[in-house]
């Protein structure tokens, strides 16, 4: 699912991003867990937090498949 784009076709409308989705347990005696999506601008200046958005949240008992939580954030950037 990784595209990667030529130095040569990026211009100065563009913007790049950096992405990750890791899961982590909410409660150790639950089996809940928060899939965060997250996202920082590469053209932005690094100051702490202030470059971090939060794209997307999946709240469940299960993983998230690739398909119903990512391919929306990446159709979306397309």
């Amino acid at each position: 699912m990784r595209q990667y784009v030529e130095q040569n076709d990026i211009t100065d409308k563009d913007l790049t991003l950096i992405s990750n989705c890791d899961g982590a347990p909410v409660f150790s005696s639950s089996k809940m867990s928060v899939w965060p999506l997250q996202a920082s601008v590469n053209e932005l200046p690094v100051t702490s937090s202030d470059n971090l958005l939060l794209v997307g949240l999946w709240f469940a008992k299960e993983k998230p498949t690739s398909h119903c939580y990512l391919k929306p954030f990446v159709d979306q950037l397309k």
